[in-house]
């Protein structure tokens, strides 16, 4: 039988390396093409053209192979699309940034959150904050007066001045050391600080951190973490979705999130939803200059807490303020 193979499916991931391919190979020779190949109403292929490839080569070579298709009938072309990279999603072991570029396309062809999810087994809130935060990074463009497009410049936060007053999202080390101190009680200590400085770790001691300049967003997460995220956006929803994440895929064990309490904003939302307790201080809290000068904040904060001892986070935080847990 002569299919057809269409880059329009075949590029949708990467191609296989040497080394898998060859693997892929050696096993059809041995046991034939066990998963069927996808094909449409007109023989072209929707899923299976490296085991399509191989049947040739193998076939070509002498060695007498059997595979199977199974048609799908009446599907559009956005279906067709999406139903290779579904297809394709379960069986490739891609990164997390892949897999969000892709759920990202399936979005756009019409697919639900509800949907991608059950697809490729994760829950909808995680496709759902992927992509939000996904299309918050891309570039913005603007017309210039020629008519032509160009890439919109970004203002970079100021490093100068108080954490909160002038809301720039500056680094950890301007949190008071007592709120620090909280989370050392309830977790035991940090493994993790993926927003931190240099200066912030002679307080907050973390086994492991991140720096602006190497970009904690990027980077893996992993036992008890504090987090003290940079305050502007898109960053701190950013910051905010992957701690849910992280939580939620079991690679942070407990968490801290201290922020300010911006209750109407979607983020904040979020992190109340997924969350254990949270503390809603007394007082504002006073982040410190680099020279240890307590500033003047222009609104209250939270501190929110990810896992399982929420009677030692009661416990730690009676003295600071309101607690509320589920």
């Amino acid at each position: 039988m002569n299919l057809k193979i269409s880059d329009e499916y075949s590029d949708i991931l990467p191609p296989l390396t040497a080394d898998e391919y060859n693997r892929l190979k050696t096993d059809i020779a041995e046991h034939g093409v066990l998963v069927p190949i996808e094909i449409d109403e007109d023989g072209v292929i929707l899923d299976g053209h490296h085991r399509y490839k191989a049947w040739g080569e193998l076939t070509q070579a002498g060695i007498d192979v059997d595979f199977l298709t199974a048609i799908r009938v009446g599907l559009s072309p956005e279906e067709k699309s999406n139903h290779a990279r579904v297809l394709n999603l379960t069986r490739r072991h891609l990164s997390r940034e892949q897999l969000e570029h892709h759920w990202k396309r399936m979005r756009e062809d019409g697919m639900t959150y509800e949907a991608i999810g059950k697809a490729t087994g994760v829950s909808k809130d995680t496709v759902q904050r992927a992509v939000i935060a996904n299309e918050k990074t891309q570039p913005e463009y603007v017309t210039g007066k020629d008519g032509k497009r160009y890439r919109a410049q970004k203002t970079s936060h100021k490093k100068n001045g108080t954490h909160i007053s002038n809301n720039t999202g500056n680094s950890e080390w301007y949190t008071p050391s007592e709120y620090i101190a909280i989370a050392k009680e309830v977790m035991g200590g940090v493994d993790t600080d993926p927003a931190s400085t240099e200066k912030a770790q002679e307080t907050v001691q973390a086994a492991c951190y991140y720096t602006q300049e190497e970009d904690g967003l990027s980077k893996e997460w992993r036992g008890r973490v504090w987090l003290n995220p940079p305050y502007a956006q898109p960053l701190i929803e950013l910051f905010a979705c992957k701690m849910i994440d992280e939580y939620q895929e079991g690679f942070v064990t407990e968490g801290m999130v201290l922020v300010n309490n911006a209750t109407e904003t979607k983020w904040f939302q979020l992190l109340l939803h997924n969350s254990d307790a949270v503390l809603f201080p007394f007082n504002r809290v006073r982040f410190l200059t680099p020279e240890g000068v307590p500033g003047s904040p222009l609104q209250g904060q939270a501190l929110i807490y990810f896992g399982c001892d929420i009677n030692a986070f009661k416990d730690a935080c009676l003295d600071k303020g309101e607690v509320l847990f589920r």
